[in-house]
């Protein structure tokens, strides 16, 4: 065999390799998109606060531009609905400086993307918080009422995105502290349940959380039927968020076992079983720091990537800006780019939490 032959050989056997190499690639792995890129090809809602306002907008980002679709109150946590370009979020009333999320007196609203047809659809004379939609096309706004106080009983209700002022319905059992987290395509919601008491011990017992703590099921709301979640964690676990394809769930984890404490807090994802209803192979993909905030992660339409809120580098603690990790890459960018002392609080198009 001659030379020339020879190294055509092994050329040829270099571009097979090559070419296999791609093959065996994730198919996102070939087409790798820029991750702030990809935040401006889609569009995403968030709450806004402007240089020398009080106030905090709900907002759509739309490439670089963004527009205000509320204007002159404190609107907390929006998200997209499924279907029928809506936005549903809390509105703070009231006084600003909360010393417990259980002085909060709040009414859950709904408006179009487009900003028109604002509705309050709770009162708010009790904390009305965080709201998400159903995934099953129905448009059910579900959120939680908090207990005014430390030692009472949260609970979960869902409400038409049409229905009169305080037309709620109370879907959990009264007798539990139940909070809702991310709705699922079967119409089941992904809920969290406190042990009261060992939820009570954590505050005397500072630098150790008890286990059991907290207990992730699944509620059916239409039967009241509750479905355990098996998972390895005794670290509480809230501001929950389910995939769009229900594969995976991202989550703040909580290390000091007071739900009410931030800076403790990492943000991290796993896999979730659907089937066998299992949580499992956590990932932790950011530090806990005295000096800021991760918060409120929730995931992009393909999946690829995991956006929250982040007050890193910032000096003060609720200055927040939005960032955006890459699960292929393991590297998070910053993705806020506006004029806006505060820019928390993100979710995609038609991604509820």
């Amino acid at each position: 065999m001659n030379s020339r032959n020879c190294v055509l050989r092994i050329h040829k056997y270099f571009l097979l390799a090559l070419l296999c190499m791609l093959v065996s690639l994730p198919a996102h792995a070939q087409d790798q998109v820029d991750p702030i890129k990809y935040s401006k090809s889609n569009r995403w809602v968030s709450s806004t606060k402007v240089y020398y306002q009080n106030s905090l907008r709900i907002t759509i980002h739309d490439g670089d531009d963004y527009k205000f679709i509320t204007e002159g109150y404190r609107d907390h946590k929006p998200v997209w609905s499924k279907t029928g370009e809506m936005v549903t979020f809390f509105r703070a009333t009231g006084k600003t400086d909360f010393k417990s999320f259980h002085e909060y007196r709040t009414h859950i609203c709904v408006v179009n993307s487009d900003g028109t047809s604002f509705r309050e659809l709770t009162d708010a004379e009790n904390p009305n918080v965080n709201p998400t939609w159903t995934r099953d096309g129905s448009n059910f706004i579900i959120y939680n009422q908090l207990a005014k106080s430390l030692f009472g009983k949260s609970k979960i209700f869902w409400i038409a995105s049409d229905a009169q002022m305080n037309d709620a319905i109370l879907i959990s059992n009264p007798d539990n502290a139940e909070c809702a987290e991310s709705g699922l395509k079967d119409g089941r919601i992904f809920i969290y349940r406190i042990n009261r008491m060992a939820y009570t011990l954590n505050y005397i017992t500072p630098f150790y959380t008890l286990p059991n703590t907290q207990s992730y099921l699944l509620l059916d709301p239409k039967t009241k039927i509750y479905y355990p979640v098996q998972r390895q964690n005794k670290y509480p676990t809230h501001k929950l968020s389910l995939s769009p394809s229900e594969t995976k769930i991202v989550y703040m984890k909580d290390l000091d076992g007071k739900l009410n404490t931030y800076n403790d807090a990492v943000i991290a994802y796993a896999e979730f079983e659907l089937e066998n209803l299992v949580v499992k192979n956590e990932v932790v993909i950011s530090s806990a720091d005295s000096d800021h905030i991760d918060m409120y992660p929730r995931w992009s339409p393909d999946e690829r990537y995991i956006v929250y809120s982040s007050s890193r580098g910032i000096g003060n603690m609720w200055a927040m800006k939005q960032y955006i990790y890459d699960l292929d890459t393991g590297k998070t960018h910053k993705i806020s780019n506006h004029n806006f002392t505060v820019d928390m609080y993100p979710c995609f198009e038609d991604i509820p939490k």
